[in-house]
């Protein structure tokens, strides 16, 4: 039986920096793979446009557009030989939305577009041409947002609005009346690019909205999440609007935004009480610790009293930052303290109906997961191995980051937020060895001990049980020591974990790590050019485009290091299989190449 052919269309970006005969000849090669596997029904060459994000300097690409229809597995095989293809910056390819008389044939509960922010929807009496928009832009730089849409009907208004995922709020909102005009059927967006002050965005994630207005209705046309590189704001929340008690110490500590002031209780039973205000709900509640606490306990009661729910928690995923559903029932929470010298940085309370996105809500490392990153230092993980973490999130495999060294709990945060915005779910272990930057190796080694780090490593490699590991280049990048203690440390723990006579005391059975890649290691190389295709799972954004988002969040660290120079430098996309237990890769374009 004959597959049905799907309706495909498919935008890449050539090297605009190439010559035209060379551009053609690009245009015409994939034109004609197409035409082979399935029927071309457009191609159209936008021709030169700024790039979204500047790739390898440059700022400029030779936009093409085409549609086309083929069997459900060619646009896979598409996609790779795009990825393959010197001269190709950027590739997607998207599942078009059915025709009318075509859906209105189709079951229910149809199989929805992944791209709905991209794709017009096939009902609505509007649709955008030729669209322009940011996925990661800079602030202070400007962008000109492009499109045209057509309408079954005059339009009476369009309006484009930049919603702020963090302070929960319309940051601008411009809107133009068709009404009167010579054509109100179409509309072209740049006619709006002096009143889009793209330029002045803050920092954070952002809602980029399209909604036009007929003459009985209003249709949303575009829903679409970019990110704007800059200074963030702070999450807006309602912590301050309530009453905080606390039976020792100053409650100040816990709502100042500073982590390296703290709550520390004088031992087990201390509280800290938080009253809700009446006029208003609360959602969600954040508790984030100096360090991991071994225990305490949360308590949701309701106006009399009485309890709602309570939260034993034993930290067995030894995690930092807690968060916990709260309900309109909720009026009060009490967080119990146990034994033990951790204190609390910070707590928040978020309005019900405004809890942004960028709050996290992390949850505890207790299984198996697939990838361990370990990583040295909090921004080494974004710098270093790029879009390794992102990637594999959008892969769906569970990823586990580990960090070696303690360089502060401001940094912690930071490397926490980073990691969020990759759509981590698993709250990271911070091992907590002294950090600090020494030439002599031998020193750095004794600093943290060579058998006491390799046993730790043992230990998690035992516990989470990963099929893949990566982590830092054997010269330690740019030749920091600690770097290069990392990297050995997990080369020898990898050997260890499988023994299971080495640590056998620890009463943990013994696994053997599937594969082990370091960073710009010479054997048996391979070059992740896919973290530089668009991910459907983050809206467009390549893996490379998400670690550069996690890496803003690494403010204290800007001043010393870039994605755009550090990432390019010590190229984040090259690794090296250091061991293998299920042979050699091949194809040398997925980590998990030979695992199941």
């Amino acid at each position: 039986m004959d597959k049905q052919k799907k309706s495909y269309e498919t935008l890449y970006i050539i090297d605009a920096t190439l010559a035209e005969d060379a551009i053609k000849a690009l245009v015409e090669k994939f034109t004609a793979l197409i035409a082979q596997h399935g029927e071309v029904t457009e191609v159209n060459e936008w021709g030169k446009r700024r790039l979204a994000y500047p790739i390898n300097d440059k700022n400029e690409g030779y936009y093409v557009f085409t549609t086309f229809e083929s069997d459900p597995e060619f646009p896979s095989e598409l996609e790779r030989i795009f990825g393959i293809t010197d001269g190709i910056y950027r590739s997607i390819v998207i599942r078009t939305e059915k025709k009318k008389a075509e859906e209105k044939a189709e079951a229910e509960g149809k199989e929805e577009n992944e791209y709905t922010a991209l794709v017009q929807d096939a009902f609505l009496p509007v649709n955008i041409e030729e669209l322009g928009i940011p996925t990661l832009h800079h602030q202070w730089t400007s962008f000109r947002m492009t499109g045209i849409l057509n309408a079954d009907a005059p339009m009476k208004s369009v309006t484009v609005e930049v919603f702020d995922e963090r302070e929960m709020e319309m940051e601008w909102s411009v809107t133009e009346s068709l009404e009167g005009k010579e054509n109100p059927s179409t509309f072209d967006l740049v006619t709006l690019d002096s009143r889009l002050r793209f330029s002045l965005l803050t920092g954070g994630e952002k809602r980029l909205i399209v909604r036009v207005a007929l003459e009985n209705e209003e249709y949303t046309l575009l829903d679409h999440g970019f990110y704007v590189v800059g200074d963030n704001e702070e999450i807006a929340d309602m912590t301050r609007e309530c009453e905080i008690e606390v039976s020792c110490g100053s409650a100040f500590r816990l709502d100042d935004d500073d982590y390296l002031t703290v709550w520390k209780p004088n031992g087990a039973g201390e509280t800290v009480t938080i009253d809700i205000p009446e006029d208003k709900n609360a959602e969600l509640l954040a508790v984030e610790w100096n360090r991991a606490p071994e225990a305490f306990d949360v308590i949701l009661m309701d106006n009399t009293g009485g309890i709602v729910a309570r939260y034993r928690e034993r930290n067995e995923g030894e995690m930092f930052n807690f968060s916990y559903k709260l309900t309109s029932q909720t009026r009060k929470v009490v967080i119990e303290t146990a034994e033990g010298d951790a204190g609390i940085c910070r707590v928040r309370v978020f309005e019900e109906g405004k809890v942004s996105p960028a709050v996290q809500r992390w949850e505890p490392a207790t299984d198996k997961v697939d990838l361990m990153v370990v990583s040295t230092h909090q921004d080494d993980e974004m710098l270093f191995f790029g879009g390794t973490i992102p990637y594999y999130i959008a892969q769906d495999k569970s990823v586990l980051v580990v960090y070696m060294a303690d360089c502060g709990r401001p940094r912690y945060q930071e490397a926490l937020e980073g990691l969020w915005s990759c759509g981590m779910k698993l709250h990271p272990i911070f091992v907590g060895y002294e950090d600090g930057v020494t030439s002599d190796y031998q020193v750095a080694l004794q600093r943290w001990g060579k058998e006491k780090t390799e046993h730790r490593l043992v230990e998690l490699i035992r516990t989470y049980q990963p099929d893949v590991i990566v982590t830092h280049d054997v010269n330690g990048e740019y030749g920091h020591n600690q770097h290069k203690i990392t990297c050995a440390a997990v080369q020898e723990a990898v050997q260890l974990a499988k023994d299971p006579q080495k640590y056998s005391e620890d009463g943990m059975e013994a696994w053997e790590v599937k594969k082990l890649y370091i960073h710009l290691y010479a054997e048996n190389a391979l070059f992740m050019d896919v973290y530089d295709q668009p991910l459907s799972e983050f809206e467009g954004k390549t893996a490379t485009q998400v670690a550069t988002i996690g890496y803003d969040k690494h403010a204290s660290q800007h001043h010393y290091f870039t994605m755009e120079k550090h990432g390019v430098l010590y190229d984040n996309r090259k690794y090296g299989l250091a061991y293998s237990a299920v042979g050699e890769d091949v194809i040398k374009k997925d980590l998990f190449e030979n695992i199941d």
